[in-house]
């Protein structure tokens, strides 16, 4: 369960997406993740903890039959809204609970996205076997997480020891512990991305942008956001489904 301080308000989210800096670093975490699953047409995509459903949107502008999850009521009723602004109400289901016990069955979904909720989380071995299982047998697991080897992660220390509790209970990761933790989960890793190389200033970030995603053969190092990509193995005897099958 996330502690009621490390929870960020609609208004939060809202502030930063208006912010120069947090445009720039939103489009191009965006492009991070959703480049490693280019065509997601058809796919029961799950958004876990998709706070006020940035992911979950877009998966659905891609074409993706798309349910978020959060733990937080106001964060759910603001992605609802932006939803309905943005996509003129065409469908996502938004459900409350905890990703440490998601509410879905068994294999129901093709893609399950975690964009920075194993930072936040007490047990991330037990939300990533959550995650595991309710994607299906050949289906992909898609995190973001935040990078500890990066200029964002020093300047978020900082405001820990300032006292902020948000970043002071938060974890940073490296490439290396996320793969450990998908390879303890038996996922198969498939591919990796970094992004924002910069630091966190909007003067860094309009010159950066552009060559963002050529400092990813950097790996780790440097990224403020790590992008791991995983399959789920299939069992012994089981027949793959095909993306956008029979709902679970």
């Amino acid at each position: 369960r996330r502690p009621r301080f490390m929870e960020i308000t609609p208004a939060a989210y809202a502030h930063w997406r208006e912010s120069e800096l947090g445009s720039i670093t939103e489009r191009l975490e965006q492009e991070a993740i959703f480049s490693q699953v280019p065509d997601l047409k058809g796919w029961r995509v799950l958004d876990a903890g998709c706070g006020d459903g940035t992911y979950a949107i877009e998966a659905s502008r891609r074409g993706a039959i798309v349910n978020g999850v959060d733990c937080s009521w106001p964060v759910l009723v603001a992605a609802r809204q932006r939803e309905q602004r943005s996509l003129a109400g065409t469908g996502i289901v938004w459900c409350h609970g905890q990703a440490e016990a998601l509410p879905f069955q068994d294999a129901s979904f093709d893609l399950v996205l975690a964009v920075t909720l194993l930072c936040l989380v007490q047990s991330p071995n037990q939300v990533v076997g959550e995650l595991d299982r309710v994607v299906r047998p050949g289906g992909t697991l898609l995190l973001g997480e935040l990078g500890r080897l990066s200029a964002w992660a020093l300047v978020r220390r900082m405001r820990a020891w300032l006292g902020s509790g948000y970043w002071k209970q938060a974890h940073f990761w490296t490439a290396r512990e996320l793969q450990v933790l998908l390879r303890d989960a038996r996922l198969e890793m498939k591919s990796a991305r970094g992004a924002l190389y910069f630091a966190p200033s909007a003067t860094c970030a309009r010159p950066a942008r552009h060559y963002d995603r050529s400092l990813s053969i950097l790996g780790g190092c440097g990224a403020a956001l790590l992008g791991m990509k995983a399959i789920k193995p299939l069992s012994v005897g089981s027949v793959p489904a095909s993306p956008g099958g029979v709902r679970g």
